[in-house]
């Protein structure tokens, strides 16, 4: 099964292992850990945390909670309906029929056999055989059931939504509501025994109680401004909590508790192997370590810590990322590597250019304009104050370059950044980006909808009708007459007649858009909060290639057509590589009769025939993996429809088989 379509393959290079968040940690022995997170992440370890590899789970959903009955089997569930199972120690993941579409939070198994999973609308499922069938339970409630804890067979636990604390003596066959006297959120449930157990949730809030659940007393914390989201027993006075910004430890059944460790950072999850070797997961990929009891904590996520707001290769070995506080890296490797180059400044940088892998600039904030010519061991400041902050650079040859900056201000540079001449325009607002389709034109962006051109390098300007009062962050253009820019709230906007006029098109999100990049006329990428974008049809409609609404994705440059890289909040480095799926035998037919709509979707999708003569037709739609899910036959019918709605987030292909031939599409389920 080979595709003639090509999927976007994304690693991460900073942080490492991954920059996702981290929502669970599972240890099934002293040195083998799993952690699973957001987009479908699941890394693992063999030396007890202190190095992590990238494992592939086959799904984009995001996943959290992890769960381990052996060395070899281990269970996850994730948002969507999403359960895996592996029996192999994490080599290979099967998705399991969970018999709904609800996101899951939580999964634990009591032996082998028997297994729990809750999540949205008080939804618990049991299995009984190791997973490869499911039963839904009655439940007393609809609110989100956050975590689940068992003792044995008969006796658990369940918390969530609204402060419910739930609790089953038969397996599960039926819960009763605990009074817990707390309406907020409850986030985690862990019982030392029959007797002994603590809930945790929003506030910081900790009740325990010690006769099973009849009665709970709340435990005072260090600070109600702490979410906690974690509990983890040593022995039945010796506990750890974590949650947003702290890990707190009681070694007297929590009569008092002390600062393991403050943090910016929410964490998730922990796990310990023995009372002293113990690892916290949680957001931004972070991954924390502690050898002696929680004394102290080391950070094992590897890579440079500090926003990174623009990216640049010379070529497709060379690169440069510029963010704050004056951050500068580099790539000799295509991004294996990145190295920390100083900068000699702590001002945020916005932007870089290079004109080749020994030349470059990058600005900023505070006036900041640095140029190096030696590959970025040594950067001159170029000060220039006209603007407080400078957002975008760009050279058309060695010697001429441009700035564009606050409050309208755009400079030029005729003898490569020596000295520089402020362009008179009448637009003061804050510009954003600039970008040249040849030596004399280019097209400057700001809030507000601004778009403004010249024809005569800079000489004069015009005032373009953008279509939009949206803020646009970055602007584009495959050739003399079309371009794209992208901005606020989602917009992207599209010209062909070089900036006379500009059309609307279809994101498919609301959330601001910072940076875009064409490959060729057809393909093109858009980056922004939480979302990574693409389209193959010249705009027509944009597929989501990475979601993770906790970072922005700032800026996306490519080396290629198959290689780009973006740059983004919170360390955030990512590589693409484009590769196929593999492809079906059969080319699809360069002009394809059937139209497959809406895409991306989720409940359902149509398919039409709009050629003359409607044939009998079978659809075939297969995963990311090859696997065929479903295949149905249908009879001269020029509208299929076909339900996808329990069908887990990610790519797939359709394949339409009629006496004419074959056709495929690509599909997304979001």
């Amino acid at each position: 099964f080979v595709s003639a379509v090509s999927f976007a393959q994304w690693t991460w290079q900073n942080p490492l292992p991954t920059g996702n968040t981290l929502n669970s940690v599972c240890f099934p022995d002293n040195s083998t850990g799993y952690a699973v997170g957001d987009w479908g992440t699941i890394i693992k370890t063999t030396d007890a945390g202190t190095t992590w590899t990238m494992l592939t789970s086959g799904l984009y959903n995001n996943l959290q909670s992890i769960c381990f009955t052996d060395v070899n089997t281990g269970y996850i569930a994730g948002d969507k309906g999403a359960i895996l199972k592996t029996i192999n120690a994490g080599i290979s993941w099967t998705v399991l029929p969970s018999l709904t579409n609800y996101d899951l939070k939580s999964v634990y198994f009591v032996d082998k056999f028997i297994g729990f999973v809750i999540g949205w609308g008080g939804i618990i499922l049991k299995t009984t055989d190791g997973g490869s069938s499911w039963n839904k339970l009655s439940s007393p409630t609809t609110n989100i059931l956050m975590a689940v804890d068992f003792i044995n067979a008969n006796i658990g636990f369940a918390v969530g939504q609204g402060g419910i604390i739930m609790k089953t003596t038969d397996g599960g066959l039926t819960w009763n509501i605990l009074s817990s006297g707390f309406s907020n959120n409850l986030e985690s449930v862990n019982f030392y025994d029959s007797a002994n157990g603590y809930v945790v949730g929003w506030g910081g809030i900790i009740y325990k109680t010690t006769d099973g659940g009849s009665s709970w007393t709340e435990t005072p914390s260090l600070s109600e401004a702490y979410s906690l989201a974690t509990i983890f027993f040593i022995d039945v006075n010796t506990i750890y909590m974590a949650g947003s910004g702290s890990i707190i430890k009681t070694s007297d059944a929590g009569s008092s508790w002390v600062l393991s460790l403050g943090t910016p950072v929410v964490l998730t999850s922990m796990y310990f192997t023995d009372p002293n070797n113990g690892i916290a997961v949680g957001s931004g990929g972070t991954i924390l370590k502690t050898t002696d009891a929680g004394i102290n904590w080391s950070i094992i996520t590897g890579g440079t810590y500090c926003s990174l707001n623009s990216v640049y290769f010379p070529n497709p070995n060379v690169g440069f990322a510029v963010g704050y506080n004056g951050a500068i890296l580099k790539t000799v490797n295509g991004g294996i590597n990145w190295s920390t180059l100083l900068s000699g400044t702590s001002y945020d940088l916005y932007s870089v250019y290079f004109l080749n892998e020994n030349t470059g600039f990058a600005v900023g904030s505070g006036g900041t304009i640095l140029k190096t010519s030696d590959g970025g061991l040594v950067w001159n400041n170029l000060f220039n104050s006209t603007a407080s902050f400078w957002n975008s650079v760009y050279f058309t040859d060695d010697t001429t370059g441009y700035v564009v900056g606050s409050i309208g201000v755009i400079i030029k540079t005729t003898d490569g950044g020596t000295t520089w001449n402020v362009l008179q325009n009448n637009y003061q607002e804050f510009l954003t980006s600039i970008y040249f389709t040849d030596s004399k034109t280019a097209y400057v962006s700001g809030l507000k909808g601004l778009i403004i051109k010249t024809t005569d390098g800079g000489s004069s300007w015009i005032l373009l009708p953008s279509n939009t009062k949206k803020n646009i962050e970055s602007i584009y253009f495959t050739d003399s007459l079309t371009g794209y820019a992208v901005g606020g709230d989602g917009i992207i906007i599209k010209t062909n007649n070089a900036g006379e006029s500009w059309d609307i098109l279809p994101s498919g999100t609301n959330y601001p858009l910072y940076s875009v990049y064409f490959t060729d006329s057809n393909t093109g990428y858009v980056v922004g909060l939480g979302s990574i974008l693409k389209t193959d049809n010249a705009g027509q409609t944009w597929i989501p290639l990475q979601s993770n609404e906790y970072i922005g994705y700032n800026s996306v440059f490519f080396t290629g057509s198959n290689t780009g890289y973006v740059v983004g909040q919170y360390n955030t480095i990512l590589k693409i590589s484009i590769g196929g799926l593999n492809s079906i035998n059969e080319p699809e037919p360069i002009t394809s009769p059937f139209i497959l709509y809406p895409n991306p979707a989720k409940e359902k999708i149509y398919i039409s025939n709009n050629s003359n003569s409607i044939e009998d037709a079978s659809i075939s739609v297969f995963n990311c993996n090859g696997e065929k899910i479903i295949k149905k036959n249908y009879s001269k019918q020029n509208l299929i429809e076909l339900d996808v709605s329990k069908f887990l987030s990610g790519l797939y292909l359709i394949k339409i088989e009629t006496a004419k031939g074959i056709n495929v599409k690509k599909l997304v389920i979001q």
